[in-house]
């Protein structure tokens, strides 16, 4: 099938004219040449119109200036990449170049979807990438497994219908390399603090706010089933970081008014762990088993966060597809499926019954 390319830059929302526009791969050809799929193509089963694209021509035309200004990102995620490969220590600036990378892919497939499901609809989205890396706190969940010819291709996992209504969580499978990427206001901070936060709903053209004190109730937390090697970073307004007592590191360049926190070593509960090396050691156990339970990680991450939206007292998304608002329940509904499938999958690679 056709696929109707994204009119806007999707780093800046602005039209690119004439000739200065290039294209953006937003799955990097260095990725998919890494993972031998330059001659592939994918699917991505959304409801009622899968999309089947080669790999090598997920993206869109681009401002030059924005191709320009975000490569630094993609070298930066390409130094990190292979230190991870190798099993280095990842140092704090690689791991923060992987937490940007994987904000701006996560958003990136998010805007090529939208368009794909747009048709000529009209409507625009709310935010493009530039406005989404280290905007929100957010988790890096990693994971290295032994190198082998069964480990060989690029996997996707989230991406399905909640997805396009609520893009803040997405994982891949790069060879023998999992990643996964979640971010949300006050995500981290509430893991590793406790804090008493209260969504304010900011209605169809005012972006929600927050109500955060520290102490209270925090409500549910969230944790990890894959035993993974998780690291979180807190990104809030300055004054939040005193107030919870959270080490502040430096004032955000990309976004008014908010600060950056430290890189912090968390366990699969999502509590600070001291560990002194950020080492990601090679998984030894069930291969294929883990797999699936990192696939599961990033769809229960959904089911935390859509549950997270109907605490604060709204039944809808936004779904860019027909500019209308989706059902918080069908989204959760969709998720629960999946969730039963993964289950059954890992039950069936094991012989375990899930409890």
């Amino acid at each position: 099938m056709g696929v109707h390319r994204v009119k806007r830059c999707i780093f800046c929302g602005r039209e690119p004219t004439g000739v200065q526009r290039n294209f953006e791969h937003i799955i990097p050809t260095w990725l998919v040449n890494e993972a031998d799929l330059a001659h592939r193509k994918m699917t991505v089963a959304l409801p009622k119109r899968p999309i089947t694209v080669n790999m090598n021509r997920i993206g869109t035309k681009v401002c030059v200036s924005c191709n320009n200004n975000h490569a630094a990102i993609e070298g930066g995620a390409r130094s990190a990449f292979d230190a991870l490969k190798s099993g280095e220590a990842l140092t704090d600036n690689e791991i923060r170049n992987l937490l940007d990378w994987m904000d701006k892919v996560r958003v990136g497939m998010w805007l090529w979807l939208y368009e794909c499901l747009q048709q000529g609809r009209g409507g625009s989205p709310k935010f493009w990438i530039q406005n989404r890396i280290a905007q929100k706190d957010r988790l890096l969940v990693l994971r290295r497994y032994p190198k082998g010819a069964n480990m060989r291709g690029l996997a996707f996992w989230g991406l399905a219908g909640y997805f396009i209504g609520l893009p803040s969580a997405f994982g891949l499978l790069a060879n023998n390399i999992a990643l996964i990427s979640v971010s949300s206001e006050f995500f981290v901070a509430r893991h590793i603090r406790t804090l008493n936060i209260k969504r304010v709903l900011g209605g169809d053209q005012e972006p929600d706010y927050f109500d955060v004190q520290l102490g209270g109730n925090s409500g549910p937390l969230f944790n990890l089933l894959s035993g993974a090697t998780v690291f979180g970073q807190c990104i809030m307004p300055k004054d939040s970081f005193s107030e919870f007592g959270i080490p502040v590191v430096s004032e955000s360049t990309a976004h008014k008014g908010l600060s950056e926190g430290e890189i912090v070593s968390l366990n699969n509960r999502l509590v600070e762990s001291p560990v002194s090396s950020k080492i990601v050691p090679e998984f030894k156990g069930n291969v294929a088993a883990n797999v699936t339970l990192m696939e599961l990680d990033v769809i229960r991450a959904f089911q935390y966060l859509l549950a997270d939206v109907l605490r604060a007292g709204t039944p809808r998304l936004l779904t860019p597809a027909t500019t209308t608002m989706s059902n918080v329940a069908e989204s959760q509904a969709e998720a629960s499926m999946h969730e039963l499938a993964i289950r059954y999958k890992y039950e069936q690679l094991t012989g375990l019954k899930f409890r």
